[in-house]
Parts: C-alpha cells; structure tokens; sequence
C-alpha cells in the first residue's frame, strides 16, 4: 500500500479539530488537540524514506493542487487525469457518512484553510502556539523536500 502524509499548520489542525470534536461523543480539549497533532507529526517523520510514502504540505497541495496532485499520482504509479481535479467533489459526497458533518464542505475547490482565528480565542491560539512542536513540523517539510517557511500559520 501507497501512504500519502498531507502536512497541516499545527495552529489549524487543532482548531479544525477541536471545533469538529464538538460534535462527537467526547469533545477534544485544545491540549488534547495538539498532543494529537505533535503524535501524529511524531509518525509520520519516522516514515520519511520509506519507498511507499509521500509527503506534501497542504500549502503546497492548496496553492498548485494541479502540480501536487500530479507528483503524488505519478509518485504511486498512477496516470494523471483532468478528472482528478473536476469530478473529485461528487467522488468524495459518496465517502462522506451522515455522522460526519464537519466534513461537509469536502466537495469545495482546494484552497487555502486559515480558519484558526474564526475558531479559536486570542488565548486558545497563544497557548496552542506554545504548546505545537514545530521543530517536527520543519523537520517532514526539509527532509521530504517540502517547500517550508508554511510554519507561520497558514494552510
């Protein structure tokens, strides 16, 4: 199997993930959130080099999603299509199940997300950025070949 890692701004992971957590069983508290995001960075470094994984920021993947989406295919064998790009809205509508309503907008063009400032307090975003270990975050984006410099927030 082909594993695709999508690298996120810490400081948007947490909200995007603490404002879906509001609707499920149990709600993620802000530190919960970036220990989750910490964790999961934790994993993916260690899968650098591995032959069947690729890494892409979601900068990279939001700003040329044509040119991303197209080394990622070819990177696990597979042909570009133009329908990648038009028909992946009514693709994804059939994966998303009815208890997941924060994935509704899964079907809107690529584009950057900063949605950090309409979902966090001042205070929530200062004490995540103390919390977000960001030397993983550089670390995937130079050793994967990732454009860095995404680490001040956006995406």
């Amino acid at each position: 199997p082909y594993f695709i890692h999508v690298i996120r701004s810490g400081l948007e992971v947490v909200a995007s993930l603490h404002k879906a957590s509001q609707n499920w069983e149990r709600s993620y508290g802000i530190e919960e959130c970036v220990g989750r995001w910490n964790a999961d960075l934790g994993l993916s470094l260690g899968r650098i080099g591995s032959p069947n994984d690729q890494f892409v920021s979601y900068v990279q993947l939001s700003s040329d999603p044509e040119t991303t989406l197209k080394r990622l295919l070819y990177g696990v064998g597979l042909e570009w299509e133009p329908e990648v790009l038009e028909d992946y809205g009514s693709t994804s509508e059939g994966i998303v199940t009815d208890t997941e309503e924060w994935k509704t907008d899964v079907g809107r063009s690529i584009r950057p997300s900063a949605t950090s400032e309409q979902i966090l307090t001042p205070e929530q975003i200062d004490r995540v950025t103390g919390l977000l270990d960001r030397r993983l975050y550089d670390e995937i984006l130079e050793r994967s070949g990732q454009q860095s410099g995404a680490t001040r927030g956006a995406g």
